[in-house]
């Protein structure tokens, strides 16, 4: 509950030195439900701190949403319990960058407890290295180490 403890409206609200704006791209972010994987297209899921957000692409024009179900503002319920990605069941702890894109939407559905929505191998995020205590299996983005193409973006 880093953001509402530390983060606030006044004079020491903004914890750190923000030069860059790092600091203030993290709140923004983190509010919006995402954290961006430097050096990568790929955007960790995490609850937002709002009922919905919505981004539109400046490029393409299309509009992003992230929605939740069971939305507590008192921000209780901070598990996700599952999602759909444009309506279909999505199990990744993540998405890539065509979702702002293309425009695409997010629901999540929270609750109280931890569930096991997005913990299956493949549903972690793309990484060059192994996953330890999986089997040592990779990411379906990734090939195994001393190929010649490592990532595969989605296009």
């Amino acid at each position: 509950f880093y953001i509402p403890r530390f983060f606030q409206p006044t004079p020491p609200g903004l914890p750190g030195n923000d030069d860059s704006g790092a600091m203030g791209s993290f709140v923004a972010f983190s509010m919006m439900g995402l954290f961006p994987n430097p050096g990568q297209d790929v955007y960790l899921i995490t609850p937002p701190f709002f009922p919905s957000v919505t981004v539109k692409h400046p490029v393409t024009g299309k509009t992003a949403k992230i929605r939740n179900v069971h939305f507590d503002a008192a921000y209780k319920n901070i598990y996700i319990q599952s999602a759909t990605l444009n309506g279909k069941p999505y199990t990744r702890n993540w998405i890539d960058h065509s979702f702002f894109t293309e425009g695409k939407e997010l629901v999540l559905t929270l609750g109280k407890n931890e569930s096991n929505w997005g913990t299956a191998v493949g549903d972690l995020p793309p990484s060059l290295g192994r996953y330890s205590g999986f089997n040592q299996t990779y990411s379906k983005r990734w090939s195994a180490p001393g190929s010649a193409q490592l990532y595969s973006p989605a296009l």
